[in-house]
């Protein structure tokens, strides 16, 4: 009987380091769990704030070019607007010498008109 509870003491000392080992093995093992799920969430939190950066990047880019298209767009605007009035401006001063010319013209016409009824009457 002294043997057996001897046995049975050793078995359960036995059967207690085994659970401590499997009880460490568990900690260690959801550890290492806990700690490749925050390496994971580390590696997606990176690669989703690179990917953001890149998206901004480009965003920023894109935003440049329109800027410099609408950039260019005024100018060749602004240069078309200055091409028009300068035409308009020539339209404009030739009108006025026609017109000159036509009141000139009748001017003539009317002294011609009024000096042949003055001697008309005379």
């Amino acid at each position: 009987a002294a043997k057996f509870s001897a046995l049975q003491k050793g078995q359960d000392e036995l059967e207690g380091r085994a659970m401590m080992a499997l009880n460490n093995l568990e900690t260690r093992t959801l550890q290492k769990i806990q700690d490749s799920a925050d390496l994971e969430r580390e590696k997606t939190r990176n690669e989703m704030t690179r990917a953001l950066e890149e998206e901004r990047t480009e965003r920023l880019r894109m935003d440049e070019e329109l800027r410099e298209e609408h950039l260019r767009h005024l100018a060749e605007m602004r240069e078309q607007v200055d091409d028009n009035k300068k035409e308009l401006n020539e339209i404009v001063q030739n009108a006025e010498e026609r017109l000159v010319k036509r009141l000139e013209d009748q001017v003539t016409v009317e002294r011609t008109k009024t000096r042949d009824q003055i001697e008309a009457f005379i």
